[in-house]
C-alpha cells in the first residue's frame, strides 16, 4: 500500500511594527523556524504584516528598512500553534 500524501496547511499570523511610535512601511521582516532552520519573510505596509507559518518555534531575526537602507537586528522568540502566538497572543515589534 502506498504512503498517504500529507499536506500541512500553514496558519496565518499577523502583527505590527513601529519605529519611534509610528507604523513602518516599505519594510521586510525576516524570521526562521528554530526547529529546522527554514527561513520566512513578510512585507510590512502601514505598520502591519501577515505571514503564513506552520506550527512551530520561531525567531524574528531582523527588520530591513528598505526606505532608509537600515537593518534592525532582533532576537524575539515565539511559538506559533493553532493560529495563536505564545507569548503575548500577537506579534508586536517596537523599534526605538
Amino acid at each position: 500500500m502506498p504512503n498517504p500524501l500529507v499536506i500541512t496547511v500553514p496558519g496565518e499570523y499577523s502583527g505590527t511594527v513601529t519605529k519611534g511610535g509610528k507604523p513602518m512601511t516599505g519594510v521586510v521582516l525576516y524570521l526562521h523556524d528554530t526547529d529546522n532552520n527554514n527561513s520566512y519573510s513578510g512585507q510590512i505596509k502601514d505598520g502591519k504584516f501577515t505571514v503564513l507559518l506552520p506550527d512551530g518555534n520561531y525567531q524574528l531575526d531582523r527588520v530591513n528598512d528598505m526606505n532608509n537602507f537600515k537593518n534592525y537586528t532582533l532576537d524575539l522568540k515565539f511559538k506559533a500553534a493553532a493560529g495563536g502566538i505564545d507569548p503575548g497572543g500577537s506579534l508586536t515589534i517596537t523599534i526605538p
